[in-house]
């Protein structure tokens, strides 16, 4: 998977959402990229990843990893 710029999505990026503002992070469970909206719970399946930018990850920035 590629961001709307062209890097490379890893499993636990921050993927920041400009269209809806918020933040997410990217999960594989069971074979399956997902999603998961920080601060929240909720997870998708990551697909319309051309809408996301990446801002970091969890492992530089253990802050974000709020559920």
């Amino acid at each position: 998977f590629q961001d709307r710029k062209g890097e490379k999505i890893f499993e636990k990026d921050i993927l920041f959402n400009p269209v809806f503002g918020d933040y997410w992070v990217c999960e594989l469970d069971h074979g399956c990229w997902l999603v998961r909206l920080i601060g929240d719970n909720y997870r998708t399946l990551l697909c319309d990843v051309e809408e996301f930018e990446i801002v970091g990850n969890l492992y530089d920035n253990p802050e974000y990893d709020k559920e």
